[in-house]
């Protein structure tokens, strides 16, 4: 091949590699086009450089002008060629591979037939018609001919290995290996060899060879994608997510078939709390997809799960610039590919922004607007305004229709809460309809379709559910939780009934314009608490839930069953780890201090990396005071509910998480009688457990500061008696925090006031 024309088609391979490549005004395309047309010096010494980059760019945009004049100009080429030597075999078999190219196989045949009449030997020829059968699905036919190219040429390594291929569709494996390693040593530098072995080898679950051959595939062709996705299939079925991404960054070119695994890995990183190494995957996903709709939204929006030391601040102000660029960036989209801009808020919520303990109304409202007009735009028919007629429902006495919709009607802290609503409802006036998203199902998913009139069970499918709610005809329309799943988020983003309420499953604001009301508790929120909402705040009674009182079991565990010494003081605090400010750290170490025999008892997150950065954080704050927090931390994996009920049972007090606090655990915690220490702050989700204790009317172990919450855990730890006295005032007001009617009462007059 000239030198010229070689350099080239190098300089056109690697832009359309880089994509790069622009056909109209491309300088290299267009010299090559000349050199083509003007050379006449014989056939080209190496074909292989212009069927790849013919290969390529019809791949790029098979009918552009300029595509097609190149593929004109190596036809014309070969046909001078032909025309200067009528009896070279090469040339036809040379211009049939262009032919085969270009997808006229009729002509790529006659090419192939006339090489071999003038050359009956020709391996090459007999392989390209064998490739040919293959695409036509003549495998048999095929196979006759990638056998009579190897009897031909024994040293021809590429028909073992389109023969290998052909052997293991037909379940012959062992023959398609020996095929394939016969390939390999006839032509040690064939990568797809390597990679085909490798392939077949996956499929018999011999593992570890076939990484090795992958590893030589890709030594030898670093570019040979199809090896390297295979290689990344293995990295990530064995959970090495390190090795898979360095195999991704090693790659030469940033193809766009790794965007999707790299936005996957840098999800996986983020739930490993490996945020940066996050946002670099993401990053890097962009590249190679540009508009990838999750990493897009992840690089932007995501965030630790859990804190070290002063970088709140820091990640709160990336996420509120993130936000802005996101806000505009899907606005754009929403003009121009509204599935774009549905898929951008299909894969996640903000859940973990209202852990930072700071007000969050801006934000979410900010979020939510936007979610908003997404959902509008996508999904116009449910964005019903209608009324309530009041009339109709007084002439006739017609029950008022109340739907709950949730991806959590199962044993969960987000809609635990919710039961006591429905068991205690006035059966006379209200028609209850459940809408359950999700499809694990449990006990709890029972009595939830127990206690409701109509329960639909409708697992992620937004269209069907929403029919369904319209279908009903609803007069209130409840969730018991917005931002912990994106699916009930979209749905709240739309207008299925007259009047949409949120409950405190997730204590924070919605944002959202189409949820008219918050449900909260009057003895939790502060007086300025309206400012903390989008929604038109509704107070009810005490905590504003009617919460049923855990059934303790029967017969007691022993603290030997935890591997926990009878003479220690256990501390529990059972909060998802993410719960925990780094700032509150010492908080436990100073409360060692003075209770030499104390025992803290968290429990791990599901990734222990989470766990072991909590673990260390602890660590941190136990040294500075001379202590080992081996000595008096403990990190229990997850219990089941039974054992878990056990365990409170077993333990000394309750530390509520400073922040954010506890209510699920702290409501389970009372009822197993363990005195609660907490410090009410700001807002209404750190101010449960304070409001628990003022239904209780145990003001004693509420703290002023925290140096006075250390001061109270301190003393129910040494001090037994006082520790059974507020045990005993507590067990007095059981009855007024459990299973409470005047919160359902009040929420049902709400109900009759709003329609």
């Amino acid at each position: 091949m000239s030198p010229n024309l070689n350099h080239l088609l190098e300089i056109i391979s690697t832009s359309l590699k880089l994509k790069t490549f622009r056909a109209s005004d491309n300088t290299a395309l267009s010299e090559a086009i000349e050199l083509l047309t003007d050379h006449v010096a014989g056939s080209i010494e190496d074909i292989s450089l212009v069927l790849q980059v013919l290969r390529q760019l019809l791949i790029f945009s098979p009918h552009d002008r300029q595509i097609t004049n190149f593929s004109e100009a190596c036809v014309r080429y070969y046909e001078r060629s032909i025309d200067l030597h009528p009896t070279s075999a090469k040339l036809h078999w040379e211009l049939g591979n262009i032919y085969t190219e270009l997808k006229q196989i009729d002509r790529a045949v006659d090419c192939y037939d006339r090489a071999l009449s003038l050359k009956p030997e020709f391996a090459e020829a007999y392989f390209s018609l064998g490739n040919i059968d293959l695409q036509l699905g003549k495998e048999l036919e095929a196979i006759d001919k990638f056998e009579r190219a190897i009897q031909l040429n024994p040293n021809f390594a590429k028909p073992y290995v389109n023969l290998a291929y052909l052997q293991s569709k037909q379940g012959k494996i062992e023959e398609s290996i020996v095929n394939l390693q016969i390939a390999i040593q006839t032509d040690p530098s064939f990568a797809e060899a390597y990679g085909n072995l490798a392939s077949i080898l996956i499929r018999t679950q011999r593992i570890d060879e076939a990484v090795v051959h992958l590893q030589t595939a890709l030594t030898l062709k670093p570019d040979y994608l199809a090896a390297r996705l295979n290689l990344l299939g293995i990295w990530e079925w064995q959970e090495k997510i390190d090795r898979a991404i360095e195999l991704l960054n090693q790659a030469p070119i940033p193809e766009i078939d790794f965007a999707d695994r790299y936005a996957n890995f840098g999800g996986i990183l983020a739930k490993q709390n490996r945020t940066l190494e996050a946002i670099d995957c993401f990053e890097r996903a962009l590249v190679c997809q540009p508009n990838h709709v999750y990493a897009m939204r992840m690089k932007l929006l995501v965030l630790p799960i859990l804190y070290d030391t002063s970088e709140i601040s820091s990640w709160r102000q990336r996420f509120t610039d993130g936000l802005d660029q996101f806000v505009e960036h899907v606005s754009q989209m929403l003009e121009v590919d509204r599935a774009w801009a549905l898929e951008s808020i299909q894969s996640e919520t903000n859940f973990y922004l209202v852990y930072q303990g700071q007000n969050d109304l801006d934000l979410q409202v900010k979020y939510g607007q936007l979610v908003h007009r997404v959902m509008a735009a996508n999904y116009p028919q449910y964005m019903i305004q209608q009324s309530v007629d009041r009339q109709d429902l007084t002439i006739t006495n017609k029950k008022i229709r109340l739907g709950y919709v949730s991806t959590y009607f199962r044993f969960h802290a987000g809609t635990r809460s919710t039961l006591g609503a429905l068991q205690h409802r006035n059966r006379e006036e209200f028609e209850v309809y459940l809408y359950y998203t999700d499809r694990k199902t449990d006990f709890m998913t029972q009595e939830f379709e127990r206690e409701s009139d109509f329960f639909h069970h409708i697992p992620a499918n937004l269209e069907a559910i929403c029919d369904r709610i319209i279908a009903d005809q609803l007069d209130i329309l409840v969730f018991p939780d917005i931002g912990m799943h994106p699916l009930t988020t979209q749905i709240a983003a739309l207008r299925l009934a007259p009047i949409q309420c949120v409950c405190w499953g997730h204590p924070v604001t919605t944002g959202l314009p189409t949820i008219d009301y918050f449900f909260s508790g009057e003895l939790m929120e502060p007086e300025d608490a309206d400012l903390h909402y989008a929604e038109a705040l509704v107070r009810l009674p005490k905590l504003g839930v009617s919460y049923p009182k855990p059934v303790l079991p029967v017969t007691r565990k022993q603290r030997s069953d935890f591997n926990l010494n009878d003479a220690s003081i256990i501390y529990l605090s059972s909060q998802s780890l993410f719960k925990y400010l780094p700032q509150h750290d010492y908080i436990f170490a100073q409360i060692a201090q003075q209770v030499s025999q104390s025992k803290f008892i968290f429990f791990a997150s599901q990734s222990t990396d989470i766990t072991e950065q909590f673990w260390r954080r602890l660590e941190q704050s136990f040294a500075i005071v001379n202590l080992d927090v081996k000595d008096f931390v403990v990190i229990m994996s997850r219990l089941d509910w039974e054992n878990y009920l056990h365990l409170n049972l077993l333990a000394d007090v309750f530390l509520d998480s400073l922040g954010f606090s506890g209510g699920n655990t702290a409501l389970d915690a009372i009822a197993c009688n363990l005195p609660v220490v907490t410090l009410p702050g700001e807002f209404m989700r750190d101010r449960l457990a304070y409001a628990m204790l003022r239904v209780l009317e145990v003001p004693d172990s509420i703290a002023r500061d925290r140096e006075d919450y250390i001061k109270i855990a301190v003393r129910l730890g040494r001090d037994r008696q006082w520790r059974q006295e507020i045990i005993q005032k507590m067990q007095i007001h059981h009855v007024d925090l459990y299973d409470d009617l005047s919160c359902v009462r009040a929420m049902e007059e709400f109900y009759r006031s709003v329609i």
